[in-house]
Formats: structure tokens, C-alpha cells, sequence
């Protein structure tokens, strides 16, 4: 299979607390595919406050290697899309994606969701 036909997987991690500096989640990817990192997003469902939150999409050598997605100050139900890519948009074959958040607020929970396509 080539990247133009790609595996498309969406990976949610609910009610995920981001005001703790800690692993939201792990993902494994089929066997033997290799991965780009397509979008994440996210959906407040307790309010941010304080400072707004980073969720970091990377592995256990670089926490952030595939992507960041920052997460604004909010009531619940503010959503938001998109990322900055990392150092590299490739994902290894048969590893480990983490998704960590850094715990930069004081509070706050969100609904994360990681896409990911597999090739």
C-alpha cells in the first residue's frame, strides 16, 4: 500500500486531563505501516484556566516529534483543530506514538483527537 491509499485512523482519548504534566494515551499503529500525523483537535469539557494547555504527539525519545496542539484558556464545549508539525512528519513502523499533555493549566479536561494515516 503507498500513501495514496492510506489507512485512515482517528485515535480519541476523552475527557483527557490537561492540567497535569503526564502520558494522555499511547498509539499503535499496524503492523508494519508507517505513519504521518494528519490533525488533532480538541473539545474543552472542563474549563482551561489559568494558562492554555500544549498536548504534545510524539515518543518516548522526543514528546514531541510529530506534532504540538495548543488548547485555548475556555469554558467547556471551546473546540479547537489543527497543529504545528515537529521535527519530522514520518511515523516508524511497529512504534509507539504518546500523547502527553504538560500540564501548563491549573485546570481543565479536554476531549483530544489524534489522526493519523497509516501506510
Amino acid at each position: 500500500m503507498s500513501y495514496d491509499n492510506p489507512i485512515n485512523a482517528t485515535y480519541r482519548f476523552p475527557a483527557a486531563a490537561v492540567d497535569t504534566d503526564a502520558a494522555i494515551g499511547q498509539i499503535v499503529g499496524p503492523a508494519g505501516k508507517t505513519g504521518r500525523l494528519k490533525a488533532v483537535s480538541s473539545v474543552n469539557t472542563t474549563e482551561v484556566t489559568v494558562a492554555a494547555a500544549v498536548i504534545n504527539i510524539g515518543n518516548a525519545d522526543n514528546d514531541a516529534r510529530y506534532g504540538v496542539h495548543g488548547i485555548p484558556l475556555g469554558v467547556a464545549g471551546v473546540d479547537q483543530n489543527g497543529f504545528t508539525r515537529g521535527a519530522t512528519d514520518l511515523i516508524p513502523a511497529d512504534s509507539s506514538v504518546v500523547v502527553s499533555s504538560t500540564g501548563a493549566p491549573t485546570a481543565g479536561d479536554a476531549d483530544i483527537i489524534v489522526h493519523i494515516d497509516w501506510f
